[in-house]
């Protein structure tokens, strides 16, 4: 993280987009019934979603290049925030690594 945001209290930051889409808009793909979707405890996830993210992020220039550290720091912030990491398997064998999503605010 830049150190720019630290004097601020800022120890970690990040964006999050939110997309919106029409359910009209949406085509019905063909599905896999050998798929297996298994939740997995946010915070405990850096196993799961570290490999899949290095071997996808390679195919970009300039991005971010996570230790375990901040690993952990971007998942315990996503648990505190209620996401939920759901992972998709076949043949035991993970295939999407993660779906990730925000829960509904809770005020």
């Amino acid at each position: 993280m830049p150190a720019i945001y630290l004097p601020y209290g800022f120890a970690y930051t990040f964006f999050r987009l939110k997309y919106a889409m029409p359910l009209a808009g949406l085509t019905i793909p063909y599905v896999d019934f050998d798929l297996q979707i298994e939740r997995v405890q946010t915070s405990q996830a850096e196993n799961l979603l570290a490999p899949i993210y290095q071997q996808v992020m390679t195919r970009y220039d300039s991005y971010i290049v996570r230790d375990s550290f901040n690993w952990q720091a971007l998942l315990q912030v996503a648990e505190q925030e209620d996401v939920t990491t759901v992972v998709v398997k076949k043949d035991l064998r993970y295939l999407v690594t993660c779906c990730i999503v925000w829960k509904a605010s809770r005020s």
